[in-house]
């Protein structure tokens, strides 16, 4: 009998852990209101938010080169070799993360104020009063690094919902820190609370793998060099590909960390509330996507890569048009609602309005280019896509730091926005070389013919809100964006831009009606 966490089939993989994504995401939004209601948007609220930053792009190292080289090559050889050499090779890169992440700590805890003047525009006073919160934060490299891996190579195994599970928990032990010790600790609090949730994942983690895959941490080096370095070679290309927008990132926090007070706040919140989205959906339906290609190349079905590369872009694409077209409606009743209460004042409000809007334009477009990363991950293409990849983050990075420049802090979504739609033509010439059989021209259309359809009903929608009375009330505007999101869903049954999307509803309802029979 298989545990209750692991899943045969992906597609029941996706709705259980899109549900529990669903429950992580609302006590998200929960624990985000309660920063704002506490400490607004200030000094160190600034000052956390790009401390995490600064771990993110760090660690998001590691994350790129599992997806890329790491996690694939360890299915190849469980499919093609045995359990017992995908597992070893595994364990190189458990340890060398871990080395990697306990050097970062030790350097950040000795001198955290230092460490942080050099990074950012931030006055040295204000640094010098978070100087404890930025030592707890750097323990968050050794305990996030080690979570995501573990998590990554489980989820490989079928444990599709470990990484929703993890995050559901972070969220509680996160908002029980702020809520009880907010007033010793600050913005602090929610980072003790948060270690706490990441040391018993990492107990949970190990665990499970020793519990359930006899899992040894005995590492074999020499399977980095195999099949005449190649797997090397992916690594640099890996790497050194990501450090292009790993850059981007890191200049973007730098430059913003100078401007007013509460921007960099401000940001982060129209982001978390822009990820909702990424987190809920887009994030699960990737890693399972972008598993299923593992499987399909390492077994050499290209048929099979083909169908399922367009029918996941196609129902990704319809949902994340769907929702950033509902969040750019309401996004002055969704701010207003989480956020405009205790110490985030107006000013704050109307800056993550407005970043909100620009950043739901990025979804549809981030969809794509992360589901066409994958593509290039499961067939272990890093060389052939390396040179786009570095050409598109220094697009990036020169769009940053104009826009940044003329427009503030604005600019910056502005700029990885206008990055994402060139990627998405530039990308036609390379897909066409690199993956003949894979139908990227079908995908195209099926975008322009969603989008001609979405964009003029929710500009009708939003046209009708405005002239009722009373005027973009927003019990007006929920309203009218239900059956605008009601008419998509059916134009979609209507005209079949996406198969999957009806098949996930089919699915969801089946799994529902399943469960309220064994109830009954």
């Amino acid at each position: 009998m298989k545990p209750t966490l692991q899943f045969q089939s992906f597609r029941r993989g996706f709705l259980a852990s899109t549900a529990l994504n669903g429950a992580s995401q609302v006590l998200g939004i929960v624990v985000t209101g309660a920063v704002a209601y506490f400490f607004g948007a200030s000094a160190q609220t600034d000052v956390y938010v790009y401390a995490l930053s600064c771990l993110m792009l760090t660690t998001g190292f590691a994350r790129a080169l599992n997806a890329a080289v790491v996690i694939p090559e360890s299915m190849r050889l469980r499919e093609q070799v045995s359990p017992a050499a995908a597992m070893e090779f595994l364990n190189v890169f458990t340890w060398l993360y871990s080395s990697a992440a306990l050097l970062l700590t030790l350097l950040i805890w000795i001198e955290p104020v230092r460490v942080f003047i050099a990074l950012s525009q931030f006055d040295s006073s204000v640094l010098a009063a978070q100087r404890e919160m930025l030592r707890w934060i750097a323990l968050f490299f050794v305990v996030d690094l080690l979570c995501s891996h573990l998590s990554g190579v489980l989820a490989s195994l079928r444990f599709f919902t470990l990484t929703a599970l993890a995050g559901l928990f972070n969220k509680v032990c996160s908002l029980a820190g702020l809520l009880f010790f907010h007033r010793q600790f600050g913005v602090g609090s929610i980072v003790a609370g948060s270690l706490v949730a990441y040391v018993l994942q990492l107990v949970l983690l190990l665990w499970l793998l020793r519990r359930h895959f006899a899992w040894h941490f005995r590492p074999r080096w020499t399977a980095v060099f195999a099949g005449n370095g190649k797997n090397l070679k992916n690594l640099i290309y890996a790497t050194t590909g990501h450090v292009a927008s790993a850059v981007t990132g890191f200049v973007a926090a730098y430059l913003i960390s100078g401007l007013d007070t509460g921007t960099l706040t401000a940001l982060n919140f129209a982001e978390r509330i822009a990820s909702a989205p990424q987190v809920l959906i887009m994030s699960q339906f990737i890693v399972i996507a972008g598993l299923k290609l593992n499987e399909l190349q390492s077994r050499r079905d290209y048929g099979g890569v083909n169908s399922t590369f367009l029918r996941s872009n196609r129902a990704l694409l319809l949902a994340m048009t769907i929702l950033a077209a509902l969040l750019i409606l309401n996004a002055e009743f969704v701010v207003a609602l989480l956020f405009r209460r205790g110490a985030f004042d107006s000013v704050a409000v109307a800056r993550c309005v407005l970043l909100l809007r620009v950043l739901a334009l990025e979804l549809p477009l981030f969809g794509i280019n992360a589901l066409v990363s994958r593509l290039f991950m499961s067939a272990q293409k890093a060389q052939e896509a390396f040179w786009f990849q570095v050409s598109m983050g220094l697009l990036q990075l020169m769009l940053t730091l104009v826009g940044i420049h003329v427009l503030g802090v604005v600019g910056y979504p502005i700029a990885t926005f206008l990055m994402y739609a060139c990627t998405l033509l530039l990308l036609l010439p390379l897909m066409r070389r690199v993956f003949p059989t894979v139908a990227y021209p079908a995908l195209m259309r099926s975008a322009l013919a969603i989008w001609a359809m979405v964009t003029p009903l929710a500009g009708l929608t939003w046209l009708i809100a405005r002239l009722s009375t009373p005027a973009g009330h927003p019990a007006v505007m929920l309203a009218l964006s239900a059956i605008f999101g009601l008419v998509v869903l059916g134009l979609n049954q209507r005209l079949g831009w996406s198969t999957e999307a009806i098949d996930l509803i089919r699915s969801a309802r089946r799994m529902s009606f399943s469960r309220t029979e064994t109830a009954v």
